[in-house]
């Protein structure tokens, strides 16, 4: 993989999301350059209008940033995680351990509550 493509859709957080179609060109130019694409999705339960279209829906080379703060009512927290390729996750992990212990044990018991009450058919709770 070459180096990676990171699409901003705006600076300023005013919840203006690419459309599929526009995902579809960055995934097209990534995959025709054997690329990365990274991906900030952290604002992904603020769209009021259409649906949420990340690049990991279209292509695999893809690291997806996420957090609680936004989605599950966490702000303050600084609780996040990624999902990738397995090989470029594993490349991440050695440096982040070198850069941070770990994350207090409160924000980890939220966030595993979040994501527990997601799977029984609830929802993410807007900030």
């Amino acid at each position: 993989m070459s180096r990676p493509i990171c699409p901003k859709s705006r600076p300023d957080h005013i919840f203006t999301f690419f459309e599929k179609s526009a995902i579809q060109e960055i995934t097209d130019i990534a995959r025709e350059h054997d690329a990365l694409l990274l991906s900030d999705e952290v604002y992904e339960y603020q769209v009021y209008e259409g649906e949420h279209c990340g690049p990991a829906s279209e292509f695999d080379h893809v690291i997806t940033v996420k957090s609680f703060s936004k989605s599950h009512a966490m702000t303050g927290w600084r609780l996040g995680y990624v999902t990738g390729p397995k090989e470029v996750l594993e490349g991440m992990i050695k440096i982040y351990q070198h850069f941070t212990g770990c994350v207090t044990a409160f924000p980890q018991n939220g966030a595993v509550e979040a994501l527990r009450s997601e799977s029984d058919g609830g929802q993410a709770q807007l900030t």
